[in-house]
């Protein structure tokens, strides 16, 4: 029996509110919400397409490493991509010169530290930074999000559903991430029409 193969769709495959969310402007600070079944994964993962086809530097970060292997399944081993703690840890030492603070164990990150630590840090002007694309972006903590601005990055695309939270005393709601990426409401797109479930195990879901 063959193994079954999972593909990207194209762009004419994707629904108008899809596609409105692909077609974000390439720089800037985007939020994208949607329930479970609603494509945001898959518009991430369009986007991360998008910006290597154009020949801009980006990186795609995900929660975990099973997320992470998914996403490179889905996508191709050409994916820029990584999870986000670890991710986090190498950047955050690399601009700063500092570790990452830390509660003990490598991925509980002591914020509050890494926050007093950025207020005497100055980014760079010159720095060219890569766009960020977060997947799942509801499990990571506003600090983290805070600390990325602190750290000069500028460029933002952000998936989120408040509804999916692995850890929900550390997540970050919609208003949460808004407000620490400064992101307008006309740069937020909210999927509605689940592709993956029928009705009753979407409204289950909800």
């Amino acid at each position: 029996m063959a193994a079954r193969r999972f593909q990207l769709p194209g762009v004419q495959e994707l629904g108008k509110q899809q596609e409105d969310a692909l077609m974000l402007d390439r720089d800037g600070q985007h939020l994208i919400i949607g329930g479970p079944g609603t494509g945001k994964s898959v518009v991430a993962l369009l986007r991360a397409r998008r910006l290597q086809r154009d020949g801009d530097d980006y990186v795609f970060l995900v929660y975990n490493r099973l997320l992470l292997l998914a996403s490179r399944q889905l996508f191709g081993e050409a994916l820029r991509s990584d999870t986000w703690i670890g991710w986090f840890r190498r950047t955050f030492q690399r601009m700063t010169g500092n570790p990452t603070p830390c509660r003990g164990q490598p991925w509980d990150i002591d914020w509050p530290a890494v926050e007093r630590l950025l207020l005497d840090f100055t980014p760079h002007s010159h720095q060219n930074l890569p766009h960020l694309i977060i997947d799942e972006g509801q499990d990571m903590p506003p600090a983290f999000y805070r600390s990325l601005v602190a750290l000069g990055f500028e460029n933002f695309y952000v998936v989120a559903d408040q509804n999916q939270q692995i850890e929900p005393e550390r997540h970050s709601s919609r208003q949460d991430i808004q407000e620490a990426l400064a992101i307008a409401p006309e740069r937020v797109v909210e999927l509605r029409t689940n592709y993956r479930n029928r009705y009753p195990i979407a409204r289950l879901a909800r």
